[in-house]
Order: structure tokens, then C-alpha cells, then sequence
């Protein structure tokens, strides 16, 4: 599938395969990181992960992603406060 990441997760809500595809995306990060744990827990492990996953993903507003110009309004407020 050629969508992008963004397209993907926006979709994610209502429909479940962009969802599964999003899952997929991360399946080969997800099994690289449980080689560091231990090898009785990882079918456990990446269970929770996934379950996790399933909830940030679904609950991610897309659309409430600043863009770089309010992001830079922002951190310029907070020099001249002098954070």
C-alpha cells in the first residue's frame, strides 16, 4: 500500500484495515525491540504493545498537529518570557 503514515492514521478511526496497516508498519521495529527482553514474556510483551498502539492511534488527532509557523510563534513567546 503507497499511503502515507499521515493518511494511514487519519483513516485509522474508521476503518480497520488502515489500522492493521499502521500495526504492520511497526511490526519489524516492535520485534527488534522485544529481542531485549526476555524471550518468555515477548508473546505477552508485544500483545500489550500492540493493544497500546491500537489506543494512541485511535485516539491521535492528526489535525492537531501545529505546523512550523505556530510552533515558532510559540517558542518566540516563551524566549521573551524568558523560559
Amino acid at each position: 500500500m503507497t499511503n502515507r503514515l499521515y493518511d494511514l492514521v487519519k483513516e485509522s478511526r474508521s476503518n480497520n484495515e488502515a489500522l492493521e496497516t499502521v500495526i504492520e508498519l511497526f511490526e519489524p521495529k516492535l520485534k527488534k525491540s522485544l529481542y531485549m527482553t526476555n524471550p518468555n514474556d515477548r508473546e505477552d510483551l508485544a500483545q500489550e504493545l500492540k493493544l497500546k498502539m491500537i489506543s494512541y492511534i485511535t485516539e491521535y488527532d492528526v489535525d492537531a498537529i501545529p505546523g512550523f509557523w505556530e510552533i515558532k510563534e510559540k517558542t518566540d513567546k516563551a524566549r521573551k518570557k524568558g523560559y
